[in-house]
């Protein structure tokens, strides 16, 4: 049971993972959380290191897909400077969320990834549809008051160190 909460792999943030490496394995999409995974929560705020981040995806012929339960202009005006695609009201952590959004990206299990800094929407979810999951530490420690509670729960069953799930 506790293996579907374990991510393929933990990092410290985005700007870890190796987009190249993923690129070899086979995959083409990204599905990303927004909030405490690519900026801080409720922050409207896109770097220029974000903006690299995505070109140099895009250079790999890798699409990207906002995949946030939150539903807000602000995503959807960040998808748009950053053009790319957006799915709002998500319904992490559930499967049918997932398979709704592999349809909507064309993507599959098996050449989509899904990154995020919650193991209780993020990382459950996208291993319950057979995604690649990466596990990224959270920016900040503002977060909405339904994260605190999955990271009082996080907490409980992993310690203070999630990266060694």
């Amino acid at each position: 049971m506790i293996n579907i909460l374990k991510p393929n792999e933990s990092k410290t943030s985005i700007y870890d993972i190796d987009i190249t490496n993923l690129q070899r394995m086979g995959y083409k999409h990204i599905l990303i959380d927004v909030d405490n995974t690519i900026t801080p929560w409720n922050s409207k705020e896109i770097s220029d290191r974000l903006r690299l981040w995505v070109g140099e995806c895009r250079a790999l012929g890798m699409s990207i897909c906002l995949f946030t339960n939150n539903y807000s202009q602000r995503v959807e005006d960040m998808a748009s400077v950053l053009n790319i695609q957006t799915i709002s009201k998500g319904g992490k952590p559930f499967k049918f969320a997932f398979n709704r959004a592999l349809a909507y990206i064309g993507g599959d299990p098996q050449n989509t990834v899904m990154i995020g800094d919650q193991v209780f929407t993020d990382i459950l979810g996208g291993n319950n549809a057979g995604l690649y999951t990466i596990l990224v530490d959270p920016i900040t420690g503002k977060e909405f008051w339904g994260t605190k509670l999955n990271r009082f729960l996080e907490r409980l069953l992993f310690g203070k160190n999630r990266r060694k799930l």
